[in-house]
């Protein structure tokens, strides 16, 4: 579900190779772009192209849904997919507000279906090695740690989902700031938010964070 930026970035290429050694079917590609689903017809053999959901999920009903549309969807998208019996895997973040998570998780437990969230970062190995030394206490106690996370923002965009908060719900926290702190929590347990700043004008996006 979302044939954008992430899906073909992303997704592509893990899916095709999926496809070829016959480990899954790509039945379904669901887009409301136009363009992006003309772009999207023939990227699968056999997988059929839809601008809705609902007709999408009556039409194949899948096994498993991967939503990749921008974060203002993942909550009706994800709990639409689940109700329809499919487990559900949604890139980051899981959803735009607490609320609407809790909502995705409500969903999961009422249907029975499994919801993940693409956090890569888990696997990367010194990410996994971090943590072991962090919780088996190897690294000592009373740890302090400082992560920083900069860049030039060069992901080649489809559309403008990315820099309107009524959509992607924010910028720089809702994309880079989630695996920090997605990491962090997985390291050390739960967080406690003490304070934090941004560069967001009224509308729009921050860029800092």
């Amino acid at each position: 579900v979302g044939c954008g930026a992430a899906f073909e970035n992303l997704y592509l290429k893990p899916l095709d190779r999926l496809v070829t050694d016959g480990a899954i079917r790509v039945a379904g590609l669901v887009e409301a772009s136009p363009q992006r689903r003309a772009w999207a017809a023939g990227r699968f053999r056999g997988a059929a192209v839809f601008e809705a959901l609902g007709a999408a999920l009556a039409a194949v009903r899948p096994v498993l849904t991967l939503v990749i549309s921008p974060p203002r969807f993942h909550a009706a998208q994800a709990c639409a997919a689940m109700a329809a019996g499919s487990h559900v895997l949604c890139e980051k973040p899981l959803a735009d507000t607490p609320a609407a998570g809790a909502e995705i998780v409500r969903a999961a437990q009422a249907t029975g279906r499994l919801v993940g969230v693409e956090m890569a970062r888990r696997f990367h190995p010194n990410s996994a090695a971090g943590r072991d030394g962090i919780q088996s206490g190897k690294l000592g106690r009373g740890l302090t740690y400082e992560y920083r996370e900069g860049s030039i923002y060069s992901w080649p965009v489809v559309s403008e989902a990315a820099f309107q908060r009524n959509v992607a719900g924010g910028g720089v926290l809702q994309d880079k700031g989630v695996h920090v702190l997605d990491l962090l929590g997985w390291m050390f347990g739960p967080e406690e938010l003490v304070g934090s700043e941004g560069d967001a004008w009224s509308g729009g996006v921050e860029a800092d964070s």
